[in-house]
């Protein structure tokens, strides 16, 4: 987190091939990817500017589901033994989908005097995304379950 644009194109490049969508400095999108031995459907790099600069600051890997039922699963899954490094809470979103959440932003020092949980708690959460009917008869995919780490405010705006 934090590396430019440019170069994390080249070093996702050289990992992963050519992206399914590489949007001037904002995203990088692979599709069928294999990371840490497992297969997500879609994987993005999101990245924020100060106008000069660029700064990788999200990442979201996405696995598809055929069902709500899959979804759960799956969200479970990845809870109790891909992120199984991080303390983890377990919480309901606003649709009553299961969300897991836990870790702290890489920007926090580690001083305990300087934690802000708005700021840097929550540095990974999992959750599920119900699909609009148009994108359910396009592409046939109804569901999906995220990790998502980020974003990370690394372009400090202030009034």
């Amino acid at each position: 987190f934090g590396i430019s644009h440019e170069k994390a194109e080249t070093m996702l490049r050289n990992k992963f091939g050519i992206p399914e969508y590489n949007y001037l400095t904002t995203v990088i999108s692979f599709k069928n990817i294999k990371y840490a031995g497992l297969d997500f459907d879609n994987v993005h790099f999101l990245f924020q500017s100060d106008g000069i600069n660029t700064y990788m600051n999200s990442c979201i890997f996405l696995t598809h589901a055929t069902s709500l039922s899959e979804a759960i699963k799956i969200e479970k899954n990845i809870a109790d033994n891909v992120l199984n490094k991080y303390t983890l809470f377990e919480e309901k979103d606003e649709k009553g989908y299961p969300t897991h959440g836990g870790g702290f932003s890489p920007l926090w020092d580690g001083d305990w005097k300087t934690f802000n949980i708005v700021e840097y708690g929550i540095g990974i959460h999992t959750d599920i995304i119900k699909y609009s009917n148009d994108l359910v008869k396009i592409y046939g995919i109804p569901y999906a379950v995220r990790i998502i780490y980020g974003p990370y405010n690394y372009v400090k705006e202030e009034f």
